[in-house]
């Protein structure tokens, strides 16, 4: 039986994963060896999606056309 609880805790799991992955690989013209742009939006990640105000969810849509594993994820 699976409760909300672990569930979320389980997708966060994996979402931060992948997000960490997505910062470690170091892309021609980045002279980070993270995106500072995911860096930033590790909590927005995991906020609700109907908590979202207008102007993070135009962030989050931005984040994710820029890292589209980050959108499957």
């Amino acid at each position: 039986m699976l409760d909300r609880f672990h569930v979320i805790r389980w997708f966060a799991t994996g979402l931060v994963a992948v997000r960490r992955d997505i910062q470690r690989h170091q892309r021609e013209g980045i002279t980070t060896v993270f995106d500072p742009q995911v860096f930033k939006a590790r909590f927005l990640l995991l906020r609700r999606g109907d908590q979202l105000q207008d102007h993070e969810q135009k962030r989050l849509e931005t984040l994710f056309e820029a890292h589209r594993c980050l959108k499957a994820g």
